[in-house]
């Protein structure tokens, strides 16, 4: 499988329905948004195209939830 780095629309991506991690609005959040906000997202999320063409977040959950910074 080829692995590239590419933009995509928020919008294109739905959650990992069996991801077993929850996010919570703690401190870790907290400062992974101020990070955001200082200094952009510096790790890319990891998807994975689906049949009908949208993406299917892997990793990054916490990243796509800060969508609205």
């Amino acid at each position: 499988m080829k692995e590239e780095v590419v933009e995509l629309n928020v919008k294109d991506i739905c959650d990992f329905p069996k991801h077993p991690f929850k996010i919570n609005n703690d401190l870790n959040y907290e400062e992974l948004k101020n990070s955001i906000i200082e200094s952009g997202v510096l790790v890319p999320t990891i998807v994975r195209k689906k049949d009908d063409g949208k993406y299917e977040m892997l990793s990054g959950h916490r990243r796509r939830k800060n969508e609205d910074i």
